[in-house]
């Protein structure tokens, strides 16, 4: 998640784990940092919608 540590996480509608994890690193400042992916077909749209 910061190019040191690596978490795997369910892809699951609304990504609770990884808001969870997100929030728990970076306490209330979690949603001001930058999600950066590759495209995987369906696999990445809960990852689209949860960083829009």
């Amino acid at each position: 998640m910061d190019g040191t540590h690596e978490e795997e996480v369910p892809n699951e509608r609304g990504l609770t784990t990884l808001k969870k994890l997100l929030k728990k690193r970076y306490g209330t400042d979690w949603n001001k940092g930058r999600i950066i992916h590759e495209s995987t077909g369906s696999y990445s749209n809960y990852l689209r919608q949860f960083a829009a």
